[in-house]
């Protein structure tokens, strides 16, 4: 960029925080004189768009105003209703018509007109065009639009005004209307007249009525008769104001009477109607008691009832007579009707009522004796049965009274008064409650004889699905169980009551005396009902308590069964366990020292359950003495604690024998990190025993807690599990102290020195790397020739892999690692060696370009000095491009290389680009040149 450029750009960023605000302020100003400008034409368009449609409507409106006032003109505000109101309301909105025009027109003219022309000064002519045009143009617009709602507001008034005048086109059709309105309900009241008279309606009111009709009639048949049979054009025609305005008034003043007229009639007609339906149903309930009286039971004596009825009927046929032809007055009482009415129905009701007790009455009678009869064949069955037969004798007198009481209510007086039939059925319903509970005693005594005979055939048992008790020898079973249970001790059968295993052989003699007591003797003996209930209950509960006796001989016996139970499977888990304690003591004396017999572990803890286990089985032999549940117990109790301790042993020995492997598996871990070892004996012995207990069954998959319960089975297991762990253990030690004696100790120093040289080897390398890296980082970037020491590390790779790959021997482990402790020792020389040559050809390289630095900024110093000189000037800026170029070249060319530079290359690169830079510099295209020693300045 030259300096033209340059001063052009400073001199617009000095006068841009200037420029810009005014920029934006005249900006500001174009917009608002825009917008300003734009309203003020728009304005001033709207004004005369509105100012031609408000001419326009108010001509329209002016023309509807003319129409109106020469219509309603035709009818004179003094005319009689109903044109009256109509015609005045009419001219009062057509005046607030024209009054409102008139105004809307003042304001036409008072509108003040914007100026045409603008001032002369340039100041007035802008506050004109920015304020004062627009402002009354815009105020003519707003008065122009509210001269246009004025006027649209006038379109209710014209089309009330309208409706008003429309009314009173309509006056002679509505007159009309009423006129014929009139002359239907006239029609209606003279047809009604005619139905009341047809139907012998009588009397003053009816006359009157009839009059004030007729007179009614005569006014109406005065009308014009145009209002009744001509078409509305024709109606519209021919009427005219005033004519209309008199009918009007006429049809007004006869409405309410003719209405009036035709609602009494209609009244009077419903009440007649009323008055003919219940006359019918009266003499529809007169016939039908005549009917019911005459179809009397003759066993019932309702004279007393005929009698009263007489006078009903007599009432009946005066109030026949009295409406033969009635008064409007009458029409208002009938409640004589109705009386003889719900009269005839009550008798009715009370002749139905006294059927109803007769029918009642032959019916229990027939019910009492058919069970009389029942009864006492019945009696005669029990009393004759072969088999257990019943005593009637104490049922036969109640019978008999009963029988004489159903004959004597038979052969009573007939026909029976009301009274007397009320009379008969009390006492046939305390005779049908006495009957009922004497059937209730004798169904009582047959169900009792049943029931003694079903319990006596145990036919109540099997039925049940009980034990059949005849069937079953419970006396001798009692006697049999008795004698087996008493070679038990007594505690045995503690905590039994319910069994009352002691009472058992008591109380079934007991129960043997009991069933003799209360079983009939022979089959053809007679059972006394007084005492029969009884006896069905003592015989079922000596049935009951016989088969609650076998349930308990049931329970005692598997008690017994299960006590022998108990008492083998105690005795089968004691001598399971002590085998295997005893089994475990052998093997235990076979492996472990015999200086730990005499400590308190679980050696010691083991023997001492063997001599508890000897003493528990004499006393379970022992039958005699003691309870055997309480020797179950504590044989279980035995087993508990041989199960803790067995339990706790093998826990420790599997946390032991885990150790002891986990031990050895690091062992051969280490070795083989190092070598294949395999083929020595001791490395085989210790794979040998890894793979026993690997695939042994005393390995759990997972450590578990200690069960809630051992049995026999679990102290078992644990015992055989115990003895393979002492076994597995023993062998673990013996395997250790091989591999110790044969392996890890021969190969221990030579291998530890072999580690020791690697690690020192790999930290060295590691330090060259980083000296590498840091390196790469300066300039320029030599190499610390780490690619030379990567072979060894390779070799020393081999080696060690060869260990790993080929099974080798303790010897051969040893030449190896002595060989590798050489190799990585000669690494660690190597690698020293390299980092003195860096550490002092970095120096060298750091000298060599500070002399071109300083040679640069002399050059630098002597143009700027003799810049007065083209030539001079222009010699020393091409010798600077010239060292600037080839230390970019340079840059460019180290910095595309993947790897780093040797060191002794860049010295000599560097060195050949000193005395390239360093020489005479060349001025002009002759021979002259600027010296070395002019340039140079003492640093």
């Amino acid at each position: 960029m030259g300096a033209g450029e340059s001063a052009v750009i400073n001199s617009v960023r000095s006068v841009l925080p200037v420029v810009a605000p005014l920029a934006v302020v005249l900006g500001v100003a174009l917009l608002l004189w825009m917008v300003v400008r734009y309203l003020s034409r728009r304005w001033k368009r709207d004004a005369g768009d509105l100012m031609e449609r408000i001419h326009h409507t108010m001509d329209q409106f002016e023309r509807r105003t003319a129409d109106l006032e020469m219509e309603a003109g035709r009818y004179s505000p003094d005319l009689a209703p109903p044109y009256q109101d109509r015609v005045r309301h009419l001219q009062d909105r057509l005046r607030a018509i024209s009054e409102c025009l008139v105004k809307a027109n003042d304001c036409l003219i008072d509108i003040p007109t914007p100026p045409l022309t603008t001032p002369v000064t340039k100041s007035a002519e802008a506050t004109f065009l920015l304020w004062s045009e627009p402002r009354a143009r815009y105020a003519r617009r707003g008065r122009l639009q509210a001269i246009e709602g004025e006027l649209q507001s006038l379109d209710q008034a014209f089309a009330a005004s309208e409706s008003l005048l429309k009314q009173l086109r309509r006056t002679p059709l509505e007159t009309a209307e009423l006129a014929r309105e009139l002359h239907a309900h006239l029609d209606a009241a003279l047809e009604a007249l005619d139905s009341l008279q047809a139907a012998g309606l009588r009397g003053e009111s009816l006359n009157r009525v009839a009059h004030g009709i007729g007179m009614e009639a005569e006014n109406v048949a005065a009308l014009p008769a145009f209002l009744f049979d001509k078409k509305e054009s024709d109606i519209l025609r021919r009427a005219q104001p005033i004519p209309i305005s008199q009918v009007w008034q006429v049809l007004v003043d006869l409405k309410p009477e003719v209405d009036a007229n035709l609602e009494t009639l209609e009244e009077w007609q419903r009440a007649l109607d009323d008055l003919n339906q219940q006359l019918t149903a009266m003499r529809l309930a007169l016939t039908n008691t005549n009917n019911r009286l005459a179809e009397a039971s003759a066993q019932l004596d309702v004279t007393d009832l005929a009698d009263a009825w007489q006078v009903i009927q007599a009432h009946a046929e005066e109030i026949e007579r009295r409406f033969r032809a009635p008064t409007p007055e009458d029409l208002a009482d009938f409640d004589d009707v109705n009386t003889i009415t719900e009269r005839a129905d009550m008798v009715v009701a009370k002749l139905a009522a006294l059927e109803a007790l007769r029918l009642s009455l032959d019916t229990k009678l027939a019910e009492n004796e058919h069970r009389v009869q029942e009864v006492d064949r019945q009696l005669r069955q029990l009393a004759d049965s072969p088999r257990y037969p019943l005593d009637r004798v104490p049922f036969q007198a109640e019978l008999d009274r009963l029988r004489l009481r159903l004959t004597t209510v038979r052969e009573a007086n007939q026909p029976r008064s009301p009274k007397q039939l009320e009379s008969d059925l009390a006492t046939l319903q305390v005779l049908d409650r006495q009957m009922q509970a004497f059937i209730r005693q004798i169904t009582a005594a047959r169900d009792d004889r049943r029931r003694l005979i079903a319990l006596l055939d145990n036919e109540d048992a099997v039925s049940a699905g009980h034990h059949e008790a005849d069937q079953v020898d419970w006396l001798t079973w009692a006697h049999d169980l008795s004698a087996q249970t008493g070679i038990y001790a007594p505690e045995c059968w503690e905590g039994e009551e319910a069994l009352q295993v002691t009472t058992l052989l008591e109380d079934a003699e007991a129960l043997d005396a009991r069933r003799r007591r209360w079983m009939p003797a022979r089959v053809d003996d007679l059972l006394a009902p007084e005492t029969l209930a009884r006896q069905v209950k003592e015989v079922a509960a000596v049935y009951a308590d016989i088969e609650t006796l076998q349930n308990r001989l049931d329970q005692v016996t598997s008690k017994l069964q299960q006590l022998r139970e108990v008492e083998e499977s105690a005795r089968t888990a004691l001598q399971a366990v002590y085998s295997a304690l005893d089994r475990l003591e052998i093997v235990a004396s076979e492996l472990l020292p015999a200086e730990l017999a005499d400590e308190d572990n679980h050696w010691t803890w083991i023997r001492r359950h063997l001599d508890t286990g000897y003493g528990l089985d004499l006393a379970l032999g022992d039958r005699g003495s003691g309870s055997v549940l309480e020797k179950a117990e504590q044989i279980s109790e035995w087993i508990e604690a041989c199960g803790a301790t067995l339990h706790s042993w093998h826990r420790i020995l599997l946390t032991e024998t885990e150790a002891a492997v986990a031990a050895v598996t690091r062992d051969l871990e280490d070795m083989r990190a190092i070598a294949r070892l395999d083929s020595e004996a001791a490395v085989q012995s210790a794979n040998d025993t890894l793979q026993l207990w690997d695939a042994g069954s005393i390995r759990r998959p997972a450590r578990a807690e200690r069960a809630a319960e051992v049995d026999a089975d679990t102290c078992r297991r644990l015992a055989a599990e115990v003895g393979d762990q002492l076994r597995i253990l023993t062998r673990l030690d013996g395997v250790s102290a091989a591999l110790e004696e044969h392996v890890f100790a021969p190969t221990a120093e030579p291998v530890n020195r072999w580690h020791e040289a690697q690690r020192q080897a790999e930290l060295d390398f590691g330090r060259l790397v980083a000296l590498e890296k840091q390196s790469r980082r300066s300039w320029p970037p030599i190499s610390c020739d780490t690619v030379v020491l990567q072979p060894e590390f390779d070799l020393a790779d081999r080696l060690q892999q060869q260990l790993h790959r080929e099974e080798t021997t303790v010897t051969q482990v040893i030449a190896t690692a002595d060989e590798l402790a050489h190799l990585y020792a000669r690494i660690s020389a190597l690698v020293a060696e390299r980092e003195t040559g860096y550490h002092l050809l970095r120096p060298k390289l750091e000298e060599v370009l500070d002399r071109i630095d300083d040679w640069r900024k002399d050059l630098k110093a002597y143009g700027k000095q003799h810049s007065s000189s083209p030539a001079v000037a222009s010699a020393i800026r091409a010798r600077l491009d010239e060292i600037e170029a080839s230390f970019s070249q340079l840059h460019l060319d180290y910095g595309q290389e993947q790897e780093l530079v040797p060191g002794d290359e860049a010295l000599r690169v560097l060195e050949a680009l000193w005395r390239q830079a360093s020489r005479d510099v060349p001025v002009g295209a002759g021979m002259n040149v600027i010296p070395v020693d002019w340039i140079a300045r003492p640093h």
